[in-house]
């Protein structure tokens, strides 16, 4: 299975935006987009923080046998946890002891 990653967006512990884009890379990122195959990343943002105890540092767009997938590590206590989103619907994807425990409580 090829996975092609298509746009990488760091998020330093400031909590200031970092793009780094190969070429190309935003053009594909807009037409997925446009063509409603992916959602904004600030969906997937804000469904990471009303989740989850922790902060972004990195998120990357990728395309994995013709699907698109958000790919978010959230730094927790302790560890740096990956979580992965459904690009178009933002459906959690990850399951496990450790997301479980990274979730807000109720």
């Amino acid at each position: 299975m090829r996975i092609r990653r298509v746009i990488l967006a760091t998020l330093p512990l400031v909590g200031l935006v970092g793009t780094t884009l190969a070429d190309g890379d935003h053009d594909e990122a807009r037409k997925a987009y446009e063509a409603g195959e992916i959602v904004a990343l600030t969906k997937v943002l804000d469904a990471v923080q009303s989740s989850f105890e922790g902060e972004v540092i990195e998120v990357e767009l990728e395309r994995d046998g013709g699907r698109w997938i958000y790919e978010v590590e959230l730094l927790t206590s302790g560890s740096v946890l990956e979580l992965e989103y459904d690009a178009k619907t933002v459906r959690l994807e990850t399951t496990g002891e450790k997301v479980d425990a990274a979730r807000k409580a109720k």
